[in-house]
Parts: C-alpha cells; sequence; structure tokens
C-alpha cells in the first residue's frame, strides 16, 4: 500500500500521536505549526487515501501501515477492510459508514494490528451503516488475536446497525483473545449481540461508560472470567435479550460480577478456584445467576471462594428455569475457603442439593431462601458441616437438610 501525500492533522491528533511515537519534548519545546508537525508525523503513520469530489474518503482491503482517519471528510468502507502489522487511528468527530455486509477487522490472519479511537464527548467517534438504520446492516468491527494490546482503544465512540453475519458469531464489537480499553462506548442496533468477548476476551483494566442499548441480544461472553472485566457502571437497556451469556469456565483469579440490569445466563460449569493463591469470586448484592444446566463449583480441587453477600432490598439470586433440577446447584469443595452466602436465593438445583458442602469446606449460609430443589436444600457429604443461620426452606424434594 502506497503512503499518500503529508497532510496537516488537526492539533489534537498531533498531540497524541507525538506522545505514542516517542516525540513528548517536542510538545513542549516545539514551536512547529500543525502542517510540519504533520510531516514529522508521516514518517509515522499516512493519513489514508484522499477525499474525491464529493468529500468522501472509501476504504477497501488492506491497512499495513499506520494511518489516521479524520473529520476532515466522510469515510465510506466499501469492502472489507483488514488492519495488520499497522494501526489505524480514528480522530475526534470522524463518522464512518459501512457498506452491507462489511467488515472492519483487527489482527485477522495472524498478523498483529490495532485500532485507537480518540473521540470526544462532544465530538464521538461514529461507525454506522451506509445504508441506513436497518440493524445487521454491515457486520461490525472484529478484533482477533495477536492484536495489539497497546494499541486497542475505543474513547467516547458509537457502533451502531452492526452484527448482520449470519453464521451468528459476531455483534456490534467482537473481541477473540485480546484486550481493549474503552471509555465511553455505546454499542447499538446490532442484530446480534451487541459486545461479544471471545475466547478469553476481555476489557482493560480502568475500562468504563460502556453503553450497550437497542441490540438483539446485550452481550455474549465466552469465558466466564471475561465477565468480570465488565465495567461497574456499563449500561445494558432494551436489548431484545438483555442478558449476559457465557458459557461458563475457569474463574483462577480474583474476579467480581458487578450488579447490573441484565441477568447472568450460563450454559456451561462455572468453577471457581486456583491451585496457587487461590481465586475469590465476589458477587454484588442484587445480582441474578441463571444457569442453563450445569452449575457452580467452589474450591473443588484447587483453593476457591465465593463471597456472595446480599441485602434485605438487594438479594443475589441463584436459578435455574424455574423447574426444580434444572442446574446442578452451587457445589463447596473441600478446598473451599471463607466462603459466604448471605442475604441469597437459591432455586431449581438439583443433582446433589441446591447448596451442596463437602468436608473441610469452609460456608457460611445466612439470611437465605433456599427453595424448590429436585434434591435437598443443603447436603452435606462426607462430614461437610456449614455455619447455618438463618435459612427459609420451601419445597425441596428430598428434604432441607442432608447428610451428616
Amino acid at each position: 500500500m502506497m503512503r499518500s501525500a503529508p497532510q496537516a492533522l488537526p492539533i489534537d491528533t498531533n498531540k497524541q500521536l507525538l506522545q505514542r511515537f516517542g516525540f513528548e519534548d517536542l510538545m513542549s519545546t516545539t514551536k512547529l505549526a500543525a502542517p510540519a508537525l504533520s510531516l514529522l508525523l508521516v514518517a509515522c503513520v499516512s493519513t489514508g487515501p484522499q477525499p474525491n469530489a464529493a468529500g468522501i474518503i472509501e476504504h477497501c482491503g488492506d491497512i499495513t501501515y499506520d494511518e489516521v482517519w479524520t473529520a476532515e471528510a466522510l469515510h465510506v468502507i466499501t469492502c472489507d477492510v483488514d488492519v495488520y502489522e499497522a494501526t489505524l487511528f480514528v480522530d475526534a468527530g470522524t463518522r464512518v459508514e459501512v457498506a452491507a455486509d462489511t467488515e472492519l477487522s483487527i489482527s485477522r490472519g495472524g498478523q498483529a494490528g490495532g485500532l485507537v479511537t480518540m473521540g470526544t464527548p462532544e465530538e464521538p467517534v461514529v461507525f454506522t451503516a451506509h445504508n441506513g438504520e436497518i440493524p445487521g446492516s454491515w457486520t461490525g468491527i472484529s478484533i482477533h488475536p495477536d492484536a495489539l494490546d497497546a494499541d486497542l482503544e475505543l474513547v467516547n465512540t458509537r457502533i451502531e446497525w452492526g452484527g448482520g453475519y449470519t453464521g451468528g458469531w459476531t455483534g456490534g464489537l467482537r473481541v477473540v483473545a485480546a484486550e481493549v480499553y474503552v471509555d465511553g462506548l455505546e454499542l447499538s442496533g446490532s442484530a446480534s449481540w451487541g459486545l461479544m468477548l471471545d475466547d478469553g476476551a476481555q476489557l482493560a483494566e480502568g475500562s468504563s461508560g460502556l453503553v450497550v442499548i437497542s441490540n438483539a441480544g446485550a452481550a455474549k461472553v465466552i469465558r466466564a472470567s471475561g465477565l468480570g472485566s465488565l465495567p461497574a457502571d456499563s449500561i445494558f437497556w432494551d436489548n431484545e435479550d438483555n442478558t449476559l451469556e457465557s458459557w461458563g469456565g475457569d474463574i483462577t483469579e480474583d474476579t467480581t460480577f458487578h450488579t447490573f440490569d441484565a441477568p447472568y445466563v450460563f450454559d456451561g460449569e462455572v468453577e471457581v478456584g486456583s491451585p496457587d493463591a487461590g481465586a475469590t469470586l465476589t458477587i454484588e448484592a442484587g445480582s441474578t445467576l441463571r444457569f442453563l444446566d450445569d452449575g457452580m463449583t467452589v474450591g473443588a480441587g484447587s483453593n476457591g471462594t465465593l463471597i456472595a453477600q446480599g441485602t434485605d432490598e438487594w438479594p443475589i439470586v441463584f436459578m435455574g428455569d424455574g423447574v426444580a433440577g434444572s442446574w446442578d446447584g452451587i457445589t463447596f469443595g473441600a478446598s473451599s475457603t471463607n466462603s459466604v452466602l448471605d442475604h441469597v436465593d437459591v432455586a431449581d438445583g438439583g443433582y446433589y442439593a441446591n447448596v451442596a458442602v463437602w468436608t473441610d469446606a469452609e460456608l457460611l449460609i445466612d439470611h437465605a431462601f433456599i427453595h424448590n430443589s429436585s434434591s435437598c436444600a443443603i447436603k452435606r457429604i462426607s462430614g461437610g458441616d456449614p455455619e447455618l443461620g438463618a435459612i427459609t426452606y420451601q419445597d425441596n424434594e428430598e428434604g432441607d437438610l442432608c447428610g451428616q
């Protein structure tokens, strides 16, 4: 790909790029005007194709040099764009329209690439459909493995009307085995999920301001550990399926599930524990966790702790689909330490019980409503001896407190 002739970049963009490419000293010492700064930066970045007579810049194919897209023109992606061995910078106020069945892809084919959007609250970066406000009008933005973690930042950005891939594995934003920093990211109008975090992907520490609204689905996070990366101030609202879906998996580091206006839904076992320093899963008051089949295991063979501390007003709910035995319940293994179920509602479990406690497991259950189990409410296995406080039992088919 050939570089275009250098053009003047907006002053704010120049400052950010000077910092990124190690020219911080020039920010305070140079008196170069914007065009001169751009001549310096052209060795590092390209401004990409030039506008046509209508003021539109069209993009199609590979981007293999660093580029900056600015608000000086409307940007239209006419066919799939793959960014690799380069970083695409998008300046504040820039509008990018994407043709039907078309995708912006970062790091496809194992070759590293990056995407940095530099919007502001007043001038966000917008990725939208070129053919009207129709859900699924374009595929969305996909960030693939080998992406440059340091060059994945989405700041004050809207991604709308994507999620159109018929295979189903997509969303307005899909991230695969990479870490993305977001600050003020809005995902809307997707025909699939608004956000998809696949194969261990997560949002970077310090992320904030995630808004996922008016999509077919809220979020699909394949591995349960990635759910803890969703910022505490995230908003999930007005999605047709307003749930946070996951296939479950291992939680091997300290993780917090924050409280949102969307339940967590698991289609697979969640296992909490680590053979080294241990792992603690903390669930905030007011959260709902729904299990479609399997259950949750804490400290089974490796050190694990579950802290589910609700309140009178905001209990924590663990449930199936409303049918007794529709999930396996919560099992605390011998390596479960200092676990707490306080102000919780546990229902619909089976297999061992709604709550199963093995020998040597350390567990306090207090202010709990445990009901509708196809087996026992609480089962003590091989001498399991939880500390029991105020518990209300109801409709547990094999009894309330079983075992010894």
